[in-house]
């Protein structure tokens, strides 16, 4: 009974002053870090950031700094499949990825995936964050989705802005869908939904 209590306080939607706590606490303890939990909360999957499952990782090649966009490359409709998206990322995240990485090739994220996991339970704790000995990373898109949902026209621009299945999106629509939020609508949906974390 008491890992299912624990499992459901998991569970629990953070709140946006529990973000806010969680990067001061990753500001402080490396910046790596607050990096990478600073592009999961823009609705990414963790794989998608910093690279796990043959999935690369975002690397600094797949940045396009002038149209403040990077390319991610992420789980696709079908097994054994990807597919890319352009992702708006908010200028403060930007700026702190150029001053962070300098050179201009390689992964942007150099510590393995079990790293960012330890960490962020850990940091969940420091900040006091209900549900820290469960908690995943994947919580910070759990976050952003119900952050950017009051800012959606309905729930296909949702599933379709979080780049859900194809299986996801037949389930719920009846029909083949294809992914069509394009990048201006993705950029203020996403600034929208970031407004109160970054500003």
């Amino acid at each position: 009974m008491a890992r299912r209590l624990r499992k459901r306080e998991y569970e629990v939607d953070l709140e946006d002053y529990q973000v806010r706590n969680l990067l001061r606490v990753a500001e402080v303890e490396g910046m790596e870090y607050w990096l990478c939990w600073a592009y999961l909360i823009h609705g990414l999957r963790f794989g998608e950031a910093v690279g796990e499952r043959a999935l690369p990782g975002i690397h600094m090649e797949d940045f396009y700094w002038q149209d403040g966009l990077v390319k991610i490359t992420g789980k696709g409709y079908q097994g054994g499949l990807v597919q890319k998206v352009f992702q708006p990322v908010h200028s403060g995240v930007l700026e702190a990825t150029r001053e962070y990485r300098s050179q201009n090739q390689g992964k942007l994220f150099t510590m393995p995936p079990r790293t960012f996991r330890y960490h962020f339970k850990r940091q969940c704790k420091r900040a006091e964050i209900p549900g820290w000995e469960e908690s995943h990373p994947h919580r910070l898109r759990h976050w952003f989705s119900n952050a950017v949902r009051p800012h959606t026209r309905d729930a296909f621009e949702l599933m379709d802005l979080m780049r859900h299945s194809k299986k996801s999106l037949q389930r719920v629509f009846g029909a083949t869908v294809v992914y069509v939020v394009e990048t201006k609508r993705r950029r203020e949906l996403t600034l929208k939904a970031l407004e109160p974390i970054l500003g």
